[in-house]
């Protein structure tokens, strides 16, 4: 569980926004969805990438055994921006290697 509420509580803040967007906007043709990552390999996690023991810990909770890199993340990002994803609004789309699934 994590030590930081105030972080998690922000999280759950912007998958109600995106909902809300995705409702008030659709009538626009606006498609609102979150990307929710988890470990992916940032300044923001450098502390626990370069930390050995840090590191084991994350990547034993991760069924694919490594960090996100960015450029995943931004591949998403287009996919969901592309014509292909015009029928996927008010979602919140977790990308983090099977760590929800194994319990935060």
């Amino acid at each position: 569980m994590s030590e930081n509420p105030a972080y998690n509580v922000s999280k759950a803040g912007l998958v109600s926004l995106t909902e809300s967007q995705a409702f008030d906007y659709s009538k626009l043709k606006i498609r609102s969805n979150a990307i929710c990552p988890g470990y992916v390999k940032t300044s923001m996690t450098k502390k626990s990438y370069s930390n050995p023991k840090m590191k084991k810990k994350r990547l034993d909770r991760l069924n694919v055994r490594r960090y996100c890199s960015s450029n995943e993340i931004a591949h998403l990002v287009f996919y969901l921006s592309g014509k292909e994803a015009e029928y996927i609004n008010a979602q919140s789309i977790i990308i983090d290697g099977g760590l929800i699934k194994r319990g935060i």
